[in-house]
């Protein structure tokens, strides 16, 4: 749905050689990647990689979710275990973190 505003059209984008430009890119009202610049570094690197095919942006979203994903696993995890937390909980971390990445 993006495509167009943050892909096709975005300027910032089209090289990775000026890192400046695409942090420090300037900014039009309504766009997604507005305000996001670590966003906006994320589709430069996509696009020199894998070009504007859709199929590159979906697969390392993915990928990108499921690191996220296996980062909240591990914080909560750990998070059930201190001490000080109740030990109906602390006795399952791993159920509990598995919970709190499916709500996620």
């Amino acid at each position: 749905m993006d495509d167009a505003v943050c892909v096709s059209g975005n300027t910032s984008i089209r090289s990775l050689s000026r890192l400046g430009d695409i942090l420090m890119y300037p900014h039009q009202e309504g766009r997604p990647v507005d305000g996001r610049p670590l966003l906006n570094l994320s589709l430069a690197i996509n696009r020199a990689v894998g070009g504007t095919a859709p199929p590159a942006f979906r697969s390392v979203n993915v990928l990108l979710h499921w690191l996220a994903a296996c980062l909240l696993f591990d914080v909560a995890r750990r998070l059930c275990a201190e001490p000080g937390i109740p030990e109906a909980i602390r006795a399952r971390p791993t159920a509990v973190a598995f919970v709190a990445v499916l709500a996620w």
